[in-house]
Parts: C-alpha cells; structure tokens; sequence
C-alpha cells in the first residue's frame, strides 16, 4: 500500500483480508503526499524513492489510490498528479497495480455538522453527486495490462448518499477521512472485490 493517508485509512480494511488470503502487506505512507511526481515538496523526492523501492524489491502487487478528490468539488476528483509517471514504470516491470479511487473531501466535517444539528442530522448527508465526478478519471487506466481499478465508494456512500452513520458506527473521523472502527467494518464486503482485484490480475 503505497500513497497518503488516504491510502493509509483503508489498512484496516485491507489488513483482515491479506491475513487471510497469507499475503504480505507493506505500507509506504507520507501524510499529504498521493503516489505521483507532481505536488508540492517533498511529494516528488517521496513518491520517486517510493518508486525506487518498489522496482528494486519488486512486489506482486502495488495498491494506491488513483484518483484525488477536492474539497466540496465533484469537478475536481482528478488522477494525482504524475500519476502516470509513477504506474507506468511499474507495468513496465510486471508490477501489478490496483487503484483505488479515492473518499470525498468534504466542504465542513460530517462530525462537526452532526454535533450541530441534533434536530435535523439529515442534513448532514451529502449527494454522492456533489463529491465525487460521475465517471471516475481512473477509468482511463482500464485498458492497461496489469492494472486494476478499485472502487469501495458504495460501501461508505450507499444510494449515492454519503452519511455519517452506518449501521450505528460513526463513518468519518473528519472531513477527508475515515473512522477505523468504519473501515475496519469494510473488510467483509468489500473482500471478494479486493481478491479479485488482486489475484486476477495477469501479464
């Protein structure tokens, strides 16, 4: 699992399923950095000596997040930048690699809004529509041998909704990420999708 704190909010939903399956999962994490050459410093140095690593090493799979989302904008969710720059070396070394799309950035935290509004919490919930584009830019990547996309959003947005409570457990922790105790709860669903993802992949 390679990318920000984004990618590092999925573990504990990624980490009951690799145990099972006896798969061995690494995380190469920096706060505020998506895996791409691009960014403000030191995204770039970061990303390049992650990229490094990973082709010296040489790993079945690298997981990430392939998209990037903007704060209250569903026009901004776009591939982080150099994102190609970063995949391409890869499949080039018969590195797999599965992108997940990323979670909404939201314009005020759920948790803040569900506080306030102990009369009409409904509100809280936000469209689907409004966060994430209708198409997700990492569709482009599809046709790449060796790539797969991952989109785990109907699990923490169902009905095109993105409320702040499923199943009695908080969902997000603040305006951009997930609880663990949410996403740990992932794990189960979103199981065959990761399998799949991960051990269909061929060159």
């Amino acid at each position: 699992m390679v990318g920000s704190s984004h990618a590092q909010q999925l573990l504990a939903a990624l980490l009951p399923i690799a145990e099972e399956r006896n798969w061995q999962l690494v995380a190469l994490l920096q706060p505020g950095c998506s895996f791409g050459i691009g960014g403000p410093d030191p995204c770039p140095q970061t990303s390049a000596a992650f990229l490094r690593y990973l082709l010296e090493v040489g790993p079945d799979v690298v997981v990430t997040m392939a998209t990037r989302t903007e704060v209250g904008s569903a026009d901004g969710e776009h591939a982080p930048l150099g994102f190609d720059d970063v995949v391409a070396p890869l499949l080039d070394q018969d590195i797999a690699v599965v992108g997940i799309r990323d979670t909404p950035r939201f314009e005020t935290s759920p948790v803040d809004c569900w506080t306030r509004q102990r009369d009409s919490r409904e509100s809280c919930t936000v469209p689907t529509s409004e966060l994430l584009a209708p198409v997700s830019p990492a569709e482009a990547w599809d046709d790449r041998l060796g790539y797969r996309n991952l989109d785990l959003t109907d699990l923490y947005c169902p009905d095109d909704e993105c409320p702040v409570v499923i199943g009695n457990v908080l969902v997000w922790m603040d305006h951009d990420h997930l609880t663990k105790d949410y996403a740990s709860t992932m794990a189960a669903p979103a199981r065959d999708r990761v399998i799949a993802a991960v051990e269909e992949l061929s060159f």
